[in-house]
């Protein structure tokens, strides 16, 4: 299985780039999966709903979000009904949007979590670590 995983998408600027250069990367690499950060891709701090569908209608399978979840108050409108969007599992607040998606790729299920370090980040309530042990039981 082929997994194409895109770093953060900035702001305009790294939508234009997704969407210009989208088609040459699934020719090249020929991905059965792409995940890409999207956390900042709303004026580099966040994401919105219409973004979110921008993405999404590049071919982008899930995109994981961050620090910067919450950035914009759009999220709340729509994160429950974001299947394709995976949140920091151990990073407040934790009652919106889902950390840990299972997808069905080419005939195997493929679970994506997301969760954040501790070092140098706000908000985080839980070890990675214990988290992560939490999700798998």
């Amino acid at each position: 299985m082929r997994v194409l995983f895109l770093g953060d998408i900035v702001g305009k600027a790294g939508r234009i780039c997704v969407r210009d250069h989208m088609g040459e990367l699934k020719a090249h690499y020929q991905p059965d999966l792409i995940i890409a950060n999207g956390e900042n891709a709303a004026h580099g701090k966040g994401i919105t709903k219409r973004i979110y569908e921008e993405l999404r209608g590049y071919g982008i399978d899930m995109l994981t979000m961050g620090n910067h979840t919450f950035s914009k108050h759009d999220i709340y409108n729509f994160i429950a009904d974001a299947d394709r969007m995976v949140r920091p599992g151990n990073m407040e607040p934790l009652g919106y949007g889902s950390c840990a998606r299972v997808l069905n790729v080419c005939g195997k299920r493929v679970a994506i979590c997301n969760l954040s370090g501790a070092i140098f980040m706000n908000h985080v309530v839980e070890s990675p670590f214990i988290c992560m042990e939490r999700i798998l039981h």
